[in-house]
């Protein structure tokens, strides 16, 4: 148990923040009371307090992008409904925002069209591991790279295509490959020829 400094009412442990400088580890005022001071200093003035939190968010992007990962994973729903909320309050600065992302990572957001498709196509299989998804992610991005580099755009093409006439393949690392638009485009949605004659004559 602990007396917090502000309301002098005795809690437990629990009920207290966490601060290394303390003897205890502990903050002196109750998670209760330190909120309610918070809450009254972002209305005295709530763009100081704005400014503050965006540059501690800037200057903390990894573990700012760890907790809402965390929360999000927590409660899905709930996080869904606050980002619909924050959009339908602001969707310019969201939209300029998304815009930029777009325009600075292209691999990485045709990485994550691919994967949305193959989902529908139930293509992604579940037991996919935290690296093949960064490798799929670097074959998109090296595509992009190609296409900005040699002036002629470049895709990124499922060698057994996810839906293919007599055999399908999954969207997986080593079922992609990096093909020049106009291979791609010929290429369609069929077979490798060597695939070809391996599933007509492989009775």
């Amino acid at each position: 148990m602990k007396t917090c400094s502000t309301c002098a009412e005795t809690k437990a442990l629990s009920e207290f923040g966490k601060n290394s400088c303390k003897r205890d580890g502990l903050c002196a005022a109750c998670k209760s009371c330190r909120n309610a001071r918070r809450k009254t200093a972002y209305y005295k003035n709530p763009e100081k307090q704005v400014a503050a939190a965006t540059t501690w968010n800037r200057a903390n992007r990894a573990r700012c992008r760890e907790a809402s990962k965390a929360r999000h994973a927590k409660n899905p729903e709930k996080s869904r409904k606050a980002a619909r909320e924050r959009y339908a309050r602001s969707p310019g600065p969201i939209k300029a925002e998304q815009k930029r992302y777009r325009s600075q990572n292209p691999g990485r957001c045709k990485a994550i069209k691919a994967k949305r498709r193959a989902s529908k196509l139930k293509a992604t299989p579940k037991w996919l591991t935290a690296e093949h998804r960064l490798e799929i992610s670097l074959i998109y991005s090296a595509a992009s790279l190609m296409t900005a580099d040699l002036g002629e755009p470049y895709h990124v093409d499922h060698y057994v295509p996810l839906r293919g006439e007599t055999v399908c393949g999954l969207h997986v690392p080593w079922n992609l490959q990096v093909l020049t638009g106009t291979e791609n485009i010929r290429k369609k949605n069929r077979l490798p020829l060597e695939l070809q004659d391996w599933v007509f004559n492989k009775d």
